[in-house]
């Protein structure tokens, strides 16, 4: 898919579905708001324009980044003998 950065934009290009947003900030592991300022205007000479407008977009977070080990941490398990020690899938 073609993509690029866009300051202005059509309302066919909304209905064909070729504008979309994309998040650029850090992974978080909750919700981001975002919100974009704009004007509308139409064809007539001169143009009518409205006043700003905002769209609010919130982004939903998903863990798709691999897990990682934390600092300092071993794989190491320690149990004691007597109590008996379930695992899942017969680790």
């Amino acid at each position: 898919m073609y993509e690029k950065v866009v300051s202005e934009w059509q309302q066919q290009d909304i209905l064909d579905g070729r504008l979309f947003y994309r998040h650029t900030g850090p992974h978080s592991t909750t919700s981001v708001t975002d919100q974009i300022f704009f004007h509308l205007q139409d064809d007539n000479d001169p143009p009518n324009e409205s006043g700003e407008q905002v769209l609010t977009v919130k982004v939903q977070p998903v863990d798709s980044l691999p897990p990682e080990l934390y600092p300092g941490t071993s794989l190491q398990l320690t149990r004691v003998e007597i109590h008996p020690a379930h695992t899942p899938n017969g680790y």
